[in-house]
């Protein structure tokens, strides 16, 4: 049976960030986006590329993301002192303490289907983080929700692709060339340009694939 793996190891978390980097760098003007991040990057190096808090704030937020109880005497030991402490450190900190399962198919008209139950944990995670998911469906838009919880659907749908990389592409670009009123834009100048992935589906199924070929149905 087809699962999507979810016990993450100190490389998926590291790639977790390499790809937080990537999408989110570009986007704030304060950080690096040419520094390359590797587990002997130094915490203070990786929060200066990232343009992150100090480490007191940071260790609160990383309980958060990635679902932890972690206290605080021991995010001090992995995060402090800052030029010491490495991205290994906290890698593997998160891994031991994660507590995320590997996600199996159910069963839909007799067919058992991964991209459902992938579409459900999706929704479990994000909902956790206070995201609204009440109206969500597997053909809701993205975009909106990218607009108002960027960091939560960032985070959430980087776990579940275990730091693969789902967005192609993923950019502000302007639209000040086109007439709002026949486009229906906001007022605001820039769009959120999300490549070939629209909508919940296309994100579920883009997970699915970079976690190896697996089938999202199967007869």
């Amino acid at each position: 049976m087809n699962i999507l793996p979810q016990q993450l190891n100190a490389l998926d978390i590291l790639n977790i960030f390499i790809e937080e980097h990537r999408i989110c760098s570009p986007l704030d003007f304060e950080a690096d986006v040419n520094f390359i991040l590797n587990f002997n990057t130094t915490v203070s190096d990786w929060r200066c590329a990232r343009d992150l808090m100090p480490w007191r704030p940071l260790s609160r937020f990383l309980n958060i993301e990635f679902n932890l109880t972690v206290s605080e005497q021991q995010w001090k030991a992995v995060l402090t002192p800052a030029r010491k402490r490495t991205l290994r450190d906290v890698c593997e900190l998160i891994a031991q303490h994660c507590t995320f399962t590997s996600v199996t198919p159910v069963q839909l008209l007799e067919n058992s289907c991964l991209s459902a139950s992938v579409f459900i944990t999706l929704k479990k995670y994000l909902a956790r983080r206070g995201v609204q998911v009440d109206e969500l469906k597997p053909s809701t838009l993205i975009a909106p929700y990218l607009d108002t919880d960027f960091s939560a659907m960032i985070e959430q749908i980087g776990i579940l692709a275990r730091g693969n990389k789902v967005f192609e592409v993923l950019d502000f670009t302007s639209t000040t060339h086109l007439d709002n009123s026949f486009f229906n834009l906001p007022s605001t100048p820039i769009a959120l340009e999300t490549g070939s992935i629209l909508t919940f589906r296309d994100v579920v199924e883009k997970i699915i694939a970079v976690n190896d070929p697996y089938r999202s149905c199967e007869s």
